[in-house]
């Protein structure tokens, strides 16, 4: 039996079902599981149809939403989940993109709070630059969760003095230094 946009609502919601019924069992702090059940495979073409928000990063990598509500990055043949701090190192590219675009593309629910946090706690100041323009870039509420990493930025002399400005431009924007 194939699948198709008609019949697919169903098949969504029992496979929805299911994988709320083994993450209950599981609990939250088996994340190992977690990612197997998330990972499971589906019929065919089905993952098309219920890609909710979706961007593609040049060539054949694709961060997209899956029917499970958990974000993933398809890169050639291979897939992996968006769900801890250091799984954001791999979307990290994103950064490139102007957050307004971002936001457009991907929708309210993506964790671009880690994506920055990645950015802010990177080796390059390539990065790091660029998770900065995001931070200015997101209103006050969003950017109020990075102060401690762009308080420890612009104390660090190991980053450029570009970097450290520009994180005392966005503390004096939260009025906390």
């Amino acid at each position: 039996m194939g699948y198709n946009k008609a019949n697919a609502g169903g098949l969504i919601a029992k496979v929805q079902e299911v994988a709320k019924l083994y993450s209950a069992k599981l609990g939250a702090a088996d994340k190992f599981c977690r990612r197997i059940i998330m990972d499971m495979p589906v019929a065919g073409s089905i993952g098309n149809v219920i890609d909710q928000c979706d961007i593609c990063m040049g060539g054949t990598i694709k961060v997209f939403k899956n029917f499970f509500d958990c974000w993933k990055l398809k890169a050639s043949e291979a897939t992996y989940c968006l769900i801890e701090l250091s799984d954001f190192n791999r979307v990290i590219t994103l950064l490139e993109t102007p957050l307004k675009d971002a936001k457009l593309a991907l929708g309210p629910d993506f964790s671009y709070v880690s994506l920055i946090k990645v950015g802010l706690q990177h080796d390059s100041d390539y990065w790091v630059g660029l998770a900065i323009s995001w931070v200015s870039d997101s209103s006050i509420q969003e950017a109020f969760v990075h102060v401690d990493d762009l308080k420890r930025l612009s104390q660090n002399r190991g980053s450029s003095q570009r970097n450290r400005h520009l994180a005392k431009r966005e503390l004096k924007r939260h009025i906390v230094l």
